[in-house]
């Protein structure tokens, strides 16, 4: 999600990628991946596409692992800010997660 804009300014077509990382990052923070990473690394999830809206959301059943959520804009080196929301189910249980 788009952090809150001025109503004059646009909005940037927006989507997210997820990959599944490798174990060698299992459970590690602040990890730099570099560009070879994502060469050789497909994703597992994409959004269906890029949209101009101030959210965009998919649905996807993968199995259990650690993931790389990464929303970005249509345009290349186009830097904003977002909001990403993790809605979970684990046995039955549903969980929200926001980052910043």
């Amino acid at each position: 999600m788009q952090k809150s804009r001025h109503r004059y300014q646009p909005r940037w077509t927006i989507g997210f990628s997820i990959y599944e990382l490798p174990e060698e990052y299992s459970g590690k923070r602040q990890v730099h991946l570099t560009k070879d990473f994502f060469e050789y690394n497909r994703s597992v999830a994409l959004s269906e596409n890029f949209i101009d809206n101030r959210e965009v959301c998919g649905r996807f059943c993968l199995p259990p692992g650690e993931y790389l959520i990464i929303p970005s804009t249509f345009i290349p080196e186009r830097k904003e800010t977002s909001i990403c929301g993790i809605f979970y189910i684990l046995k039955g249980l549903i969980s929200i997660t926001l980052i910043s």
